[in-house]
């Protein structure tokens, strides 16, 4: 792909996150390329190196932005806003298995009460 068949997606909502990290480095128009590559959080940019940017066939100058960002938004509190996505990434997995959790017992205490009636 070139560098001038990155024009700027619609983006949808399940890449929402990543395509406001883009936008705020001002790549958005790299969207697509990201997720036709399979990333579709920022929580995927955390393991991104420059081999695989090669990859997808970044420019070096792209690339050399790209992981100073994911660098600087992981490593530095400073530079929050991809960290605390991350974060909120994370803490909605673990409010889900809670959530999970909870019901399970709840299922599993009626089942209980059920089983003792009898």
């Amino acid at each position: 792909m070139r560098v001038d068949d990155m024009t700027q997606p619609e983006v949808p909502d399940c890449h929402r996150e990543l395509a406001n990290f883009l936008d705020s480095i001002g790549l958005i128009k790299c969207l697509t390329r990201f997720v036709e590559h399979g990333f579709q959080d920022v929580e995927s940019l955390r393991e991104l190196q420059d081999s695989h940017l090669d990859k997808m066939q970044f420019p070096l100058g792209y690339k050399l932005k790209i992981l100073k960002k994911v660098k600087e938004a992981t490593s530095n509190p400073r530079h929050s806003s991809m960290r605390q996505s991350m974060q909120v990434h994370d803490m909605d997995k673990l409010l889900s298995t809670t959530q999970d959790l909870n019901e399970m017992l709840r299922s599993s205490q009626k089942n209980i009460k059920v089983s003792s009636k009898y």
